[in-house]
């Protein structure tokens, strides 16, 4: 990729990084505990986590030796 092109990505994804800077930001937060009062005890709370790099480099319709890299 010449240096250009990878000027102009840049500058295309500007508005977009910003749009998703601005949507993070106005995301609320909130203390676990407040978490599991408003949702009637810690029975009714699950937390998620899920390994991206993992799934998007070893396993799935997108992994490669390549990407894994």
């Amino acid at each position: 990729m010449a240096m250009a092109e990878g000027t102009m990505l840049a500058e295309r994804a500007t508005p977009y990084l910003n749009y998703i800077e601005g949507w993070l930001h106005q995301l609320p937060s909130a203390a676990l505990t407040e978490i599991i009062t408003s949702a009637g005890g810690p029975e009714r709370v699950a937390i998620v986590s899920v390994d991206l790099i993992v799934g998007f480099c070893h396993h799935g319709a997108l992994s490669s030796p390549r990407v894994a890299a």
